[in-house]
């Protein structure tokens, strides 16, 4: 089955992204704190500020404190801190010809391994930290620092039909580079890690598509690239350009006011799933910029991909 749904990036200055259709179950805080408007779906009822900070490859906990440019690894090897295993430059985002001052500043986040890093919840954190400084937004109606799969009620559902395609989006925020993949929790289950990361969907198309909700522009195909873990799971590398501030130059391309859509097939061997219940928003890893990205004034279009996998934008 493939059915028409439109995604977003997030165009906020201070946020950070979210999955966009289906509608997740972090997307109804009415009137919202800080909400995306009109067109720009990217932070539609505070979805963008269910994540969290401080989050490493390999360490046993995220920190949940502070924001650094250039973060160092918080945890030891003994502690579990792994080397990075997304080397290529065709998969990286920040800095993937190694050309920054800083050196490789991205080595330990959680775009480097994807799948790696902890997650302190699978819904995410409301505001992202532990004890969130006043620059951190929370989402309405709930506190700072609350699991989000423990209290985010469920919503109507949207069905998918198993081996069929599905399309879904998501919208983006701030750009942190990184990437993300798409996951099913079967209704009735934990909504937690092992729960998602046993049911990771496969892109079913070599592009993403771009589409403006404002119809202001046609739909534009997007090469991406995608990133198989070791166990087989698909991520894709978010394809909006990076900056280049690190050696001294602006941006390639600058994409603003975009929204994104992906296409999921839902392997045969799964059942039909209540995905507006139960899905959570495709993971995202991070990357850190070198330098915080100017806010967009609103986000016009949307991303659209295609996947296949037997069950689960973005967090």
């Amino acid at each position: 089955m493939k059915s028409a749904l439109t995604v977003s990036l997030f165009a906020g200055a201070a946020a950070h992204g979210s999955m966009t259709h289906p509608r997740p179950r972090n997307a109804y805080s009415e009137p919202g704190n800080e909400p995306s408007t009109g067109a720009d779906l990217s932070c539609r009822g505070d979805a963008c500020f269910w994540y969290q900070v401080g989050c490493h490859i390999g360490c046993p906990t995220c920190t949940m404190t502070g924001k650094s440019l250039y973060p160092g690894p918080h945890c030891t090897e003994a502690e579990g801190l792994m080397e990075p295993i997304n080397n290529d430059p065709e998969t990286r985002s920040w800095d993937p010809h190694g050309q920054s001052r800083c050196g490789d500043f991205t080595k330990y986040n959680p775009w480097r391994a994807p799948g790696k890093a902890p997650v302190m919840d699978s819904c995410g954190i409301a505001s992202g930290y532990a004890n969130p400084a006043s620059y951190a937004t929370t989402p309405q109606g709930y506190q700072a620092n609350t699991k989000g799969s423990e209290v985010l009620p469920e919503r109507a559902a949207t069905y998918w039909k198993a081996g069929g395609t599905a399309e879904v989006g998501w919208g983006l925020s701030a750009q942190h580079g990184g990437g993300y993949s798409y996951r099913l929790c079967p209704k009735g289950s934990t909504l937690n890690e092992e729960c998602f990361q046993s049911n990771v969907l496969t892109f079913a198309s070599q592009n993403s598509t771009m589409r403006f909700e404002d119809g202001s522009h046609a739909d534009i195909k997007v090469p991406t690239a995608t990133y198989i873990g070791e166990a087989g799971d698909q991520w894709r590398r978010n394809p909006i350009p990076g900056c280049n501030c690190d050696v001294g130059e602006a941006a390639a391309a600058r994409i603003s006011c975009m929204q994104s859509t992906s296409a999921l097939r839902v392997a045969a061997a799964s059942t039909p799933r209540r995905t507006r219940s139960m899905a959570r928003p495709p993971r995202r890893a991070r990357g850190e910029p070198c330098s915080r990205p100017t806010s967009m004034s609103s986000l016009r279009a949307t991303w659209s991909e295609a996947a296949t996998s037997s069950a689960s934008w973005m967090r």
